[in-house]
């Protein structure tokens, strides 16, 4: 048996395409280059013996070095990224590297992945990646490493956070659960992480918290899919969380993902309040029952969506809206049932996208047998789409979306509703640091001087409209008032760029509308 000996490997996250979520537009404000790390390869790196070095690049805040000495090429991607990590995947092959590839993307289309790397990964890699370590150590190892079942998350080390460039982040991340019970039908999370919660142990999460913040992290976003999955283990961990940060001065604020039925819930709506959750990203989809039913998206059906949005905000927790169009019984009265409905609902920030069918998704099957899939599936929701509509035109759907997501962050509309949200929850205790850094106040002090004196013309009475309605109202919420203006600038520029792409394409009949390293199939 060869000796086994050191290697030195190079895993790398390739480029996000922008997107609402990467807050690309506002580096220049800010000093950060993206929004939060993805969590893959520092599991990963934990996970490989001692005696390796690791080398961690995420490309969407560094350089990569195509010509590092290295024994070993792994890239973890997302759907969205397949374009971008062929790319790079091509230019090491080249170089003589072995490339390996997982994530979402080979797992939900291990066929599209298969020429571009010499390993692929399909499900959850925490035990399938030390046995090919193992096994490339010895010479002999397999084109694919498969996890059929569902890993015991409690048996998961600390993520390696100390290989990320954590500076250049504007929020960190940590995961407590996988899985989600529910069964919506384009979800692709149950189809890759199944729909029993499984959970890490209380003690485990807070260890990587607590290692965050040791490195300097106070924003933390948790990133499971659906937070609230397991109801009485999110109890349990929020109390922790919550007695965790009082013992900081509550210095760290967090958001996470949840479900609307979190409403329905006061004792744990307190606990994310007292926990300092300063934010949820909820899927509401859509206002139209028949569509939530449509995709069984039956949480959102047990009471007035308006209700359950307004609870969570009573308690001071912003929420950020994943909003989609296209469902089968959406025409187009959907665009303006939309813009109406979030209007009345004070959400100042929405994610809109299109309707997309992941591969092995019951969606996906669905349309397959109906003969309603259009081009491949790539995750790009903001650009494009990969069904047939049923109730309009693909033209329709794309040209009443392009319109929709240039209303959703009009000046006027977006103030609008940030200050109703503001103003409306005055009552609530304050979700901001009890303990402000001194980093934080220079922070505070470096947007409110931006947005006032340094913004175009346009953009500083947009601000001074928010900033007098919330310091009239409840002068507590202006780093709030802040954040919600500084954010603006990335999603105005950002709607309006897609909207103009995709306008672009629907004029010229190219087929195809793009931006960064993404170019993707618009219109039939």
């Amino acid at each position: 048996m060869p000796r086994r000996h050191a290697l030195r490997i190079l895993l790398l996250t390739p480029k996000f395409p922008e997107s609402f979520w990467g807050l690309n537009r506002i580096q220049s404000i800010t000093g950060k280059d993206y929004v939060t790390p993805t969590l893959a390869l520092p599991t990963l790196a934990a996970l490989a013996p001692s005696r390796h070095d690791i080398v961690l690049v995420d490309e969407n805040v560094e350089e990569i070095d195509f010509d590092l000495p290295c024994d070993l090429v792994g890239i973890s991607c997302m759907s969205v990224q397949g374009p971008r990590a062929f790319e790079i995947a091509a230019a090491f092959r080249t170089r003589g590297r072995i490339v390996v590839m997982g994530g979402g993307c080979p797992t939900l289309n291990s066929d599209l992945c298969r020429p571009h790397a010499d390993v692929l990964f399909l499900g959850e890699a925490e035990r399938t990646w030390p046995k090919f370590l193992a096994d490339f150590e010895n010479g002999s190892w397999s084109h694919t490493y498969e996890e059929k079942e569902k890993i015991d998350m409690k048996d998961l080390p600390v993520p390696r956070f100390d290989l990320l460039k954590m500076d250049r982040y504007f929020i960190q991340a940590v995961q407590f659960s996988r899985g989600c019970p529910h069964n919506c039908e384009f979800c692709d999370i149950i189809v890759m992480l199944g729909r029993k919660v499984r959970t890490k142990a209380i003690p485990q999460l807070l260890a990587e918290i607590e290692e965050i913040y040791r490195l300097g992290g106070r924003r933390i976003f948790i990133v499971d899919d659906n937070f609230i999955g397991n109801r009485k283990k999110a109890k349990e961990v929020l109390a922790a969380i919550r007695d965790w940060n009082a013992s900081k001065g509550f210095e760290v604020m967090f958001n996470t993902e949840s479900t609307l039925d979190v409403a329905n819930d006061d004792e744990l709506l307190k606990l994310f309040h007292d926990a300092r959750f300063v934010r949820l990203f909820i899927g509401i989809e859509t206002p139209r029952r028949a569509s939530l039913e449509e995709t069984n998206k039956y949480m959102n059906l047990q009471y007035s969506i308006q209700d359950q949005i307004q609870k969570v905000q009573a308690y001071g927790i912003q929420i950020t809206a994943g909003m989609i169009v296209g469902f089968d019984n959406d025409d187009e009265s959907i665009f303006e049932e939309h813009r109406s409905f979030l209007e009345a609902s004070r959400i100042p920030q929405v994610m809109s996208g299109m309707l997309q069918a992941p591969p092995r998704t019951p969606l996906h099957e669905r349309l397959m047998r109906e003969g309603r899939l259009y081009g491949e599936f790539m995750g790009d929701q903001f650009l494009t789409t990969n069904i047939v509509p049923k109730g309009m035109t693909r033209e329709k759907l794309l040209q009443g979306y392009a319109e929709l997501l240039v209303d959703l962050y009009d000046y006027d509309r977006y103030a609008a509703r940030t200050i109703a949200f503001l103003t409306a929850t005055r009552k609530c205790e304050p979700l901001q640091p009890k303990k402000k850094s001194w980093t934080d106040l220079k922070t505070l002090a470096k947007f409110m001087f931006y947005v006032l004196f340094r913004d175009t013309a346009e953009r500083r009475r947009f601000a001074r409209r928010i900033l007098k309605a919330t310091w009239s109202a409840y002068p507590v919420r202006l780093p709030e008032a802040v954040y919600l203006i500084v954010v603006h600038r990335h999603f105005h520029e950002f709607s309006k760029m897609c909207a103009k792409n995709i306008m672009d394409a629907l004029a010229s009949g190219t087929e195809e509308v793009s931006y960064g390293t993404s170019t993707q199939q618009a219109i039939a």
